[in-house]
C-alpha cells in the first residue's frame, strides 16, 4: 500500500474459523467511526503439507468480498451459549447462507457462537 500511494485505512486480521465474523466486526467498527463504506476480503488457501496436521478445515482456495455500507439490514451478535449443535463457522458456510437467501443461522467457532440476522 504504500509503493502503490494508497493511504486509505487499511486492516489485516489473522483469524481462526471465524475469520469472517471478527473482521466484519472490525468493519463495522470503522463505519461507526464515520467510514462511507468498507471492503472486507477474507481469504483462505491450503496449508502448505507441513501444517496440513494443524489445519483441515480449508476444503479449497477461496475468497469472498463483501462491501459494507452503514445500515441496519444486517445484524451480526456474539451469543451465550455452547456451540454443541451449532455449525463450525465458515465464511463459504456464510456466503453460502447468504446466498440461499436465509434470514438467520448461527455458526461457532473454539467456543464462541455468531448469529446472522437479515
Amino acid at each position: 500500500s504504500i509503493h502503490a500511494g494508497q493511504t486509505c485505512e487499511m486492516l489485516a486480521l489473522g483469524g481462526s474459523g471465524d475469520g469472517l465474523e471478527q473482521a466484519m466486526l472490525a468493519a463495522c467498527g470503522l463505519l461507526q467511526e464515520g467510514a462511507a463504506q468498507v471492503l472486507v476480503v477474507c481469504a483462505e488457501d491450503s496449508p502448505a503439507q507441513a501444517y496440513a496436521q494443524w489445519i483441515d478445515d480449508v476444503p479449497f482456495p477461496y475468497a469472498v468480498a463483501l462491501l459494507l455500507q452503514p445500515g441496519d439490514q444486517w445484524r451480526l451478535a456474539l451469543i451465550d451459549g455452547c456451540d454443541l449443535g451449532v455449525e463450525m463457522a465458515s465464511p463459504l458456510r456464510n456466503v453460502r447462507g447468504l446466498l440461499c437467501g436465509q434470514s438467520s443461522w448461527l455458526s461457532a467457532c473454539q467456543g464462541r457462537v455468531w448469529h446472522w440476522q437479515h
